[in-house]
C-alpha cells in the first residue's frame, strides 16, 4: 500500500487521528484514574485534553471554513474550560461542559465520516472506527455530566459513594457511559432523572447499532475495493 507524502493533508490526518487515539486513551484509562485516587492533579489531565483537541484540529486540517469553525469552538472551549478550573463556579461547569459537548459533537462528526467514507479500507480507518466509538462514550459522559450540574439528583450513585470533586464525578460517569454504550449494565449507578434516562436509553441503542453498522461497512467497502493483487 502507498503511504502518504509526508507532511501532506492525508499525512497529517491520519498523525492527528492516531494522535486523538493515543491522548484519549491516556486521559480516560489513565490520568482520570489517577487523579480520582489524587495522585495527579486536574491540571496534569486537563493538559493532555488540550491535546486531544489540537489533534482532532490538525487532522481536519485542509478543509477551509469547516477547520476554522472547529478550531474557534476547540479554542472557546479550551479558554472556558482553564477558567473553569482556575474559578470554580457552576455557571462556569455549564458554560465548560455545554462548549465541550460541541466540540466533541463536531469532532466525532469528521472521524465518523473519515471511517464510513467510500474508499479502501487501511489500518487508518479502523483506528478512525475505534476512535469514534471512544468518543461516542466520552460525548454521552459529558451530556451526563451536564444534567447533573444542572439537576444534582439525576443520578442514584451507591450509599457508600462520596463525590470528591469534578475529577469523581467525571470518572464515575466516564465508567457509567461506558458501562451503558456496551450494555453491560451493573446498575451501580442509575438515572432517575427522565432526560437522563433518555439520554441512557439512546446511548444503549447506539452502543448496539454502531458495531452492527461499523462491520457492514467496512466488509462491503472491502469487498467494493479490493487490495490492487486481488482483482482480476
Amino acid at each position: 500500500m502507498k503511504r502518504p507524502t509526508a507532511f501532506s493533508q492525508v499525512w497529517w490526518q491520519e498523525r492527528g487521528l492516531s494522535a486523538m487515539l493515543v491522548f484519549l486513551c491516556v486521559a480516560l484509562f489513565v490520568g482520570l484514574p489517577l487523579e480520582t485516587l489524587g495522585l495527579v492533579s486536574p491540571t496534569v489531565v486537563g493538559v493532555v485534553m488540550t491535546f486531544l483537541f489540537v489533534s482532532g484540529i490538525v487532522a481536519m486540517a485542509g478543509r477551509g471554513w469547516v477547520t476554522t469553525v472547529v478550531a474557534a469552538v476547540v479554542l472557546l472551549f479550551q479558554v472556558v474550560r482553564w477558567l473553569s478550573m482556575i474559578f470554580p463556579s457552576r455557571t462556569m461547569s455549564v458554560w465548560d461542559l455545554s462548549l465541550g459537548l460541541v466540540a466533541l459533537a463536531l469532532l466525532t462528526t469528521f472521524v465518523l465520516r473519515h471511517t464510513f467514507r467510500d474508499a479502501r479500507i487501511t489500518a487508518d480507518r479502523v483506528r478512525g472506527g475505534i476512535l469514534a466509538y471512544i468518543l461516542l462514550g466520552l460525548s454521552w459522559c459529558v451530556a451526563y455530566q451536564l444534567v447533573e450540574t444542572l439537576v444534582p439528583t439525576a443520578f442514584r450513585f451507591p450509599d457508600a459513594h462520596v463525590p470528591a470533586g469534578p475529577g469523581r464525578l467525571s470518572h464515575d460517569l466516564v465508567y457509567y457511559s461506558f458501562v451503558t454504550l456496551t450494555t453491560v449494565g451493573y446498575g451501580d449507578i442509575t438515572p432517575v432523572f427522565p432526560f437522563a434516562r433518555t439520554l441512557a436509553i439512546v446511548e444503549a441503542l447506539v452502543g448496539q447499532l454502531y458495531p452492527a453498522i461499523l462491520i457492514a461497512r467496512l466488509v462491503s467497502l472491502q469487498m467494493a475495493n479490493p487490495p490492487a493483487g486481488d482483482r482480476r
